[in-house]
């Protein structure tokens, strides 16, 4: 026995006798049954690594079916090919994305899986792979489909890499089932028809006879004995009345199309959509720049938190609706709107807090449904809230609202905002 191994036997197998090795797998004794067994001494034995004692092709024999069992238990389709496209080896997650038992595909073309009308350019596209194998996915740019056994298509993903497998190459297809996102993508193209339908229907339809609407009511002024009117008062009243519902109806057009937008994120072809570094201060500046609060209003800016990576126009028009909201809404003749920036984790939380009514508990939800407000005024469209939630969900986002905002006195609202200070890929493309 060496001197450097450890004597004291680590843990023991049974086979045709018994064999002690230590915490390194090394062998420190034999059992005189096995070393008959084996051919050689004991002595010759102390020493070797265990993995001597058993044969290279009950190795490959163990390791192959160690594959097989992980490669059975993947949770992606998976399919073993040859060189000549023949299947040897199916797994489960397989077999029922195409509907085919293990005994139906293995030994089979690969072809079987693929529709009629693809199959005459496989062989070709096969033997290039071989020839240049590296692991990447199959078809970008292309709608892949499998053919059940049944004769349907699946819709799949797939991707290829390649492995040895009894000392010969094989190419390995991953397989996903992509029926259900397909259909999903389905119904939002479709949505998205139907979208694109209304807008230009609103647009042609609505805002031309709104026009000339508001055109005949100046005729009509023009018309009237007295200056605007004056000598005709119930006249001038009427006609007012139908110029406030004119300007409700462009207002509530204006809101449609803004809140339709927001779905795709298409903001204008001068800015992309891709994420800069934003400050929430220079964002709130710019909006009172363009959009001053009104006379008894003024606003309260405490930010700290640096700049970070966002797409600016939607953020910018979050907060632009919720300064907007927290004026028309106010009960009084003026008030004051704070806005604090603050960084919370992965998030900016952007506080929008003003000193106004409130908002009743009952109506925490509603508020931010489409065409729900919780007054009638000409201005008010029930869309601005909406949007806002579909702006901060859309870019991955969330908001509440939290009213009252001073427990002490009954009144005031905060809308907050966490708006992600590290944007993810796929979100803004």
């Amino acid at each position: 026995m060496t001197p450097d191994l450890d004597p004291t036997p680590r843990s023991r197998i049974a086979a045709s006798g018994t064999v002690s090795i230590d915490d390194r797998g090394r062998i420190v004794q034999v059992g005189s049954r096995l070393a008959r067994t084996l051919g050689h001494a004991p002595e010759a034995l102390v020493g070797r690594p265990i993995e001597s004692l058993v044969p290279a092709a009950t190795l490959r024999e163990a390791g192959q079916d160690a594959f097989r069992l992980f490669f059975d238990a993947s949770p992606y389709g998976q399919v073993l090919v040859d060189a000549r496209g023949t299947i040897v080896l199916a797994n489960r997650a397989l077999r029922e994305i195409v509907g085919y038992r293990e005994s139906e595909l293995v030994g089979r073309p690969l072809t079987v899986l693929l529709p009629e009308r693809h199959r005459a350019a496989h062989q070709h596209l096969l033997r290039g792979y071989f020839e240049d194998p590296q692991v990447r996915m199959m078809g970008s740019g292309r709608d892949l489909t499998a053919r059940h056994a049944d004769g349907t298509e699946v819709p799949v993903e797939v991707g290829l890499s390649w492995l040895p497998w009894g000392g010969v190459e094989h190419a390995v297809a991953t397989v996903a089932d992509i029926s259900a996102r397909s259909r999903l993508e389905l119904q939002l193209r479709r949505a998205n028809a139907g979208l694109e339908e209304f807008l230009q229907v609103a647009s042609h339809d609505l805002r031309s006879p709104l026009r000339g609407i508001r055109d005949l009511l100046d005729w009509v002024r023009d018309d009237l004995d007295g200056p605007d009117g004056a000598a005709l008062p119930d006249v001038q009243r009427n006609l007012d009345r139908i110029g406030l519902r004119i300007d409700r109806m462009q207002t509530l057009l204006d809101a449609l199309f803004a809140y339709a937008r927001s779905a795709g994120g298409a903001w204008s072809a001068a800015e992309p959509a891709t994420p800069a570094p934003v400050d929430v201060g220079d964002v709130v500046r710019g909006i009172l720049e363009l959009d001053p609060l009104p006379p008894g209003f003024e606003l309260e800016l405490d930010v700290d938190v640096e700049p970070f990576r966002a797409v600016r126009t939607p953020l910018e028009t979050v907060v632009r609706n919720l300064v907007a909201n927290a004026v028309k809404h106010h009960d009084r003749g003026g008030g004051t709107i704070r806005i604090t920036a603050r960084p919370d984790g992965t998030w900016c939380r952007i506080d929008v807090r003003d000193d106004g009514p409130g908002v009743p508990a009952a109506a925490h939800d509603r508020i931010f449904r489409l065409f729900q407000t919780l007054d009638d005024g000409p201005s008010r469209s029930g869309i601005g809230l909406a949007l806002v939630k579909r702006l901060v969900g859309t870019h991955g986002g969330r908001i509440e609202v939290i009213s009252p905002a001073a427990p002490d006195t009954g009144r005031g609202a905060v809308f907050r905002v966490w708006w992600p200070r590290f944007p993810k890929r796929g979100l803004h493309e």
